[in-house]
């Protein structure tokens, strides 16, 4: 978590290493490999679709001026300056209670329990975009329980599917590795998961649909590499005992032709 008087102080440091006089090369060289992920990331996250919610691809940019930052503090503490002192101390404070309450409410969603925030975090019924961003570290307990009960773990003829190579992941982490899963992503972008198994190796085999989509929508994207596609029930997944979504179960039954992917 990057504060805003942390970031604040940051950019001041990216500007004021050019204008020191005299002028000190190494800040100077720490600030121009600075800038360079920093501009090019803040712009893209401003103009490109693709950027989505990557806010994060500036940070080596930023944790290199925490370089001349230190030395500014250094040089601020050693000179006796109060105002550095209760900075540094303030900064620890709130750093220290911000991690507190994010990570007990991500392993918890105790903020949820407040009636101020209970409307602004109220889950998602889509994993893919959660209006609470601790969502995505909420793993998918059950998932392995509900398989066992439809007699479908450690089974060779079947394989395990999702529509985004992020939900395909969690999926894999939920099932310990007992079932080969894919990631059939709309648009191309399977990431490592192109390369982790083929389709085509599963021709004529069942595979199990892990998805937020409703039957008729997982029918309309994936019903023509399947002969038919059935539903197998739901689950629900949140924390500390709290349904926050909902994760349907397709059967597709007997794949046809393998799912196209954009390279591997």
């Amino acid at each position: 978590t990057l504060l805003p008087w942390l970031w604040a102080a940051l950019v001041v440091e990216l500007i004021t290493s050019f204008g020191r006089r005299p002028p000190q090369p190494e800040r100077q060289f720490i600030a121009w490999l600075a800038m360079t992920p920093i501009l090019l990331f803040t712009g893209v996250a401003a103009y490109a679709s693709i950027s989505q919610r990557h806010f994060h691809w500036p940070t080596p940019g930023y944790l290199l001026l925490f370089l001349p930052l230190g030395d500014t503090l250094y040089r601020g503490l050693t000179r006796g300056s109060a105002a550095y002192r209760w900075s540094l101390r303030a900064t620890a404070v709130v750093s220290l209670a911000a991690m507190a309450v994010l990570t007990t409410h991500t392993a918890t969603g105790w903020l949820k329990e407040l009636p101020g925030l209970a409307k602004p975090l109220p889950g998602s019924e889509n994993p893919n975009d959660p209006s609470d961003p601790t969502f995505e570290c909420v793993d998918f307990t059950g998932l392995e329980r509900a398989f066992a009960e439809r007699g479908l773990l450690d089974r060779k003829d079947i394989f395990v599917f999702t529509d985004w190579w992020f939900l395909a992941g969690k999926v894999d982490y939920a099932l310990k590795g007992k079932l080969p899963v894919l990631a059939f992503t709309r648009g191309g972008n399977p990431r490592a998961f192109a390369f982790f198994d083929r389709s085509e190796r599963w021709l004529g085999k069942d595979g199990i649909f892990v998805t937020t989509k409703t039957l008729a929508e997982a029918r309309d994207r994936y019903g023509r590499y399947f002969v038919r596609i059935s539903p197998l029930g739901e689950f629900a997944v949140g924390r500390a005992g709290r349904p926050e979504a909902t994760l349907n179960l397709y059967r597709g039954e007997t794949l046809t032709t393998p799912y196209p992917q954009p390279y591997g």
